[in-house]
């Protein structure tokens, strides 16, 4: 679907079942859960801590991988 299709659509909807929609997005997917916490909440430094540890986690990983 092309953003105008998308646009055209969404203006034609009813404000409770754009509503409905957005609501069952951030129930069925983490990131758009993710997104609008950060949105409406947002802990820069939680999020920074979350990428350090998994930046040094896949360069300096504390368990030593077994080669193939």
């Amino acid at each position: 679907m092309s953003k105008r299709a998308l646009k055209k659509y969404l203006s034609e909807l009813p404000k409770e079942a754009l509503e409905a929609q957005v609501m069952d997005l951030y129930e069925r997917f983490p990131s758009v859960k993710k997104f609008y916490d950060f949105v409406f909440n947002p802990r820069e430094d939680k999020l920074m801590q979350e990428a350090r540890f998994r930046i040094s986690n896949e360069y300096f990983p504390l368990k030593r991988r077994r080669p193939k």
